[in-house]
């Protein structure tokens, strides 16, 4: 067959083939993708997000959601206030695609106001102002337009803190290698020791801290193709108490001792899957994580301590307006003789709503929450127009009207004399109101009712799951 001829066929089999495809209004197929408003953030940043390049070919069935999901991932990266994904058609295959972004403000510098107590409920029992903290963070985010994090805090008040951070996410071209480093020196005058009818007991020193601590961490981390997140972290720490404790305490730190130095290994898993990190109303969220504090038996008084916890959340759409949440979390701390150092029941991270103004020590607990949300106003927009061309310019927010219902379990061997609300199953129920806005800010007013009968009004500053 001459050349000629050849050559003649392939193209006329190509031109066929476009003209069949053509003719199948299934698909289409994205010819070009076009970023705006984007004056810091790098483009490579931003295309790491998108479920689709120019090029692809996507079912028309599937195609708003490619776009919903590629919208969702770009809102977690928490670099922008409002993110629109538009297409713009070229002819009935062809499409363009033009992502609108509205950068958030990235040097920050915040003040630090915080209450000493486990949440703002417990502090609001005395309205102690010397118990607060108070000082400066300076934060830059998005540093290099590459979605790095650089920042330092200085704390005073009721607990001093001294720090410094650098997280660059991206360490290789292919974008799924990232790292970072922190420091910090945290002195406390002010200590919990214990808990007595699962009230917090505290020791104050009379002169000096009653413990400092200097934390060094080196972090690694590694993000699958969108959703999955592996994080490894060396930490080394050192940590000194007063002699007196020792006296008044058996074994809050290893061996009874006054001082402890130590390597720990932190390992976590994230399967992150929610449509906004801020405050979730669909898709799921997973987080695996083993610590290991003490390896190698590196360090004065090296503890051996290993703790495991499992978080599952999910977040569904029951209706136009109403959406459900729930919370399945366990932790487990296998380790004997538990230094009291390490111990961590519900009460301060995590609380069944209800309890606030209670800490239930122990070595494993169980805990699930669950949310029925009605949103009853919002989102909506609104420009300030003397913030006009500024970070600020437009805002969001939107109410939700919550009913709760918690529940949890705390396994203790080592307190439950004096802690009735130990080895107990334990629950609490109520109604809320929520108030989101941008920047992932969160208010919840909350009126709650436990297993005890007690009752009363909470306010938080966090999303509820």
């Amino acid at each position: 067959m001459p050349k000629a001829l050849l050559i003649l066929l392939s193209i006329t089999a190509a031109l066929l083939q476009d003209v069949s495809f053509a003719q199948n209004s299934d698909y289409t197929v994205i010819a070009r993708v076009s970023i705006a408003g984007n004056r810091k953030t790098q483009e490579s940043i931003i295309l790491r997000e998108l479920t689709f390049q120019s090029g692809d070919t996507i079912s028309k069935n599937n195609f708003n959601a490619v776009l919903s999901r590629s919208k969702s991932n770009l809102v977690n990266t928490l670099l922008f206030n409002y993110v629109d994904i538009v297409s713009y058609p070229v002819d009935s295959v062809y499409t363009d695609i033009i992502v609108h972004l509205k950068e958030r403000f990235y040097l920050w510098p915040i003040p630090v106001f915080q209450f000493a107590d486990p949440n703002f409920n417990t502090w609001w029992l005395n309205k102690d102002f010397s118990r607060t903290n108070y000082g400066l963070v300076v934060l830059k985010k998005n540093f290099r337009g590459r979605n790095e994090d650089l920042g330092a805090k200085i704390q005073l008040g009721y607990s001093k803190e001294f720090a410094a951070t650098y997280r660059i996410p991206y360490l290789t071209k292919k974008q799924n290698l990232g790292g970072g480093i922190w420091a910090s020196y945290v002195q406390n005058n002010e200590i919990t020791v214990g808990t007595f009818n699962n009230k917090r007991l505290f020791y104050t020193g009379i002169t000096g801290n009653s413990r400092d601590e200097l934390s060094l961490r080196l972090n690694l981390s590694f993000r699958g193709k969108f959703y999955s997140m592996n994080n490894a972290e060396l930490r080394f720490n050192h940590t000194r108490i007063l002699d007196t404790i020792t006296h008044q305490v058996n074994n809050y730190l290893q061996d009874n001792s006054t001082e402890m130095k130590y390597l720990a290994l932190y390992y976590t898993f994230k399967f992150d899957k929610r449509d906004n990190k801020g405050y979730p109303l669909t898709g799921h969220y997973t987080q695996v994580d083993l610590v290991k504090q003490g390896i190698a038996n590196i360090g004065i008084h090296s503890p051996n301590v290993l703790h495991l916890t499992l978080t599952r959340n999910d977040f569904f759409q029951l209706a136009e307006h109403l959406f459900f949440a729930s919370q399945f979390k366990v932790k487990t701390t296998p380790t004997k003789d538990l230094p009291y150092f390490f111990q961590e029941g519900l009460g301060y991270t995590n609380y069944i709503r209800g309890y606030e103004y209670y800490v239930i020590d122990g070595q494993h607990f169980g805990l699930f929450k669950s949310n029925f949300k009605y949103r009853i106003f919002g989102p909506k927009e609104h420009d300030i127009e003397m913030l006009k061309n500024t970070n600020f310019a437009k805002v969001h927010y939107a109410f939700y009207l919550n009913l709760y219902i918690d529940a949890g379990y705390v396994v203790d061997k080592r307190y439950y004399a004096v802690n009735p609300l130990s080895n107990n199953l334990l629950y609490g129920t109520g109604l809320g109101l929520d108030f989101v806005s941008f920047y992932d800010k969160v208010i919840r007013f909350e009126y709650s009712l436990n297993k005890e009968l007690e009752h009363g009004f909470f306010l938080h500053f966090i999303k509820p799951i």
